[in-house]
């Protein structure tokens, strides 16, 4: 068999971890996006 026997059937889990990934580093990305806009106003005098 080839692919192991996993056929077309294992990249199922590889949609979703890209997936799972990709909404990480959105958020990520705007936690760090809020966290420094909240630096950034709380040094203005």
């Amino acid at each position: 068999m080839m692919g192991g026997g996993f056929g077309m059937g294992g990249w199922w889990a590889m949609g979703l971890l890209l997936a799972v990934g990709l909404i990480w580093v959105i958020i990520r990305g705007v936690r760090a996006a809020g966290d420094y806009g909240i630096q950034k106003n709380s040094q203005e005098p």
